[in-house]
């Protein structure tokens, strides 16, 4: 008898998107067999494996790559994970099936277990770093244009709206920065927009199709434990 985890569907996609993104090099650290680990590193297409590693050989695997000068991101879900996600650049822990001890030890928690989160939490990660320079820019521009506008005069000259003039300039960069920083609630809706299920067409019977088996089973079980009260009122 032989017992396996069977590989994520979506494991293989997940990590062409990240190499779309510009992610260079994906590798697996787990504890299992070499046989096992590269067996499913060929599936899924991962760059490197390192196999039969106890939790201090991923901690110090990811210490090395970190002073090596990788940017480096590490996914994680059990309690062996903590040192090495805190010692990642950035480390996530898969917030449903995780342990505490991963979560906490984690910059990031996903709040469900789905791998293509990661991808969008590198898109999110950059647009937002975007956005931020943005705000900063314009913020300094803003400043720097009313600073030129109070030193010669030119608010002053226009009487008596320059008081509210200077009101309103004094406020147009936080208005900027935050109908910017909105931008990136639009951002995540084509996500949310893909991860709502569509609506599924039914399947065409045929004389030996059998419907609803395991709510039949249900009821069956429902009406045997029905009966078996009853015949135990009467003895």
């Amino acid at each position: 008898m032989g017992l396996e985890d069977t590989i994520r569907s979506n494991t293989r996609a997940v990590i062409s998107r990240l190499r779309e993104l510009g992610i260079r090099s994906i590798s697996i650290f787990t504890g299992d067999r070499l046989s096992v680990a590269k067996r499913v590193g060929v599936a899924v297409g991962v760059d490197g494996i390192e196999a039969e590693c106890l939790p201090e050989e991923k901690h110090l695997l990811i210490k090395d790559m970190v002073k090596s000068g990788y940017r480096t991101l590490m996914v994680g879900d059990g309690i062996n994970d903590g040192p090495s996600l805190a010692e990642a650049d950035v480390g996530v822990a898969m917030g449903l099936e995780g342990s505490d001890i991963a979560a906490n030890s984690a910059g990031v928690a996903l709040m469900n277990d789905d791998l293509s989160r990661i991808p969008f939490l590198v898109e999110l990660s950059r647009r937002t770093r975007a956005i931020t320079a943005q705000n900063i820019v314009a913020s300094v521009l803003i400043a720097l244009v009313g600073l030129i506008l109070a030193a010669t005069g030119m608010i002053t000259s226009i009487g008596k709206l320059a008081l509210p003039v200077a009101a309103f300039y004094h406020f147009a960069g936080d208005i900027f920065v935050i109908g910017n920083s909105f931008r990136l609630f639009r951002f995540g809706e084509g996500f949310a927009e893909a991860e709502k299920p569509g609506e599924v067409k039914a399947l065409g019977r045929r004389a030996g199709s059998v419907r609803g088996l395991a709510t039949q089973g249900v009821l069956r079980d429902c009406k045997a434990v029905k009966a078996s009260a009853r015949a135990g009122a009467l003895f």
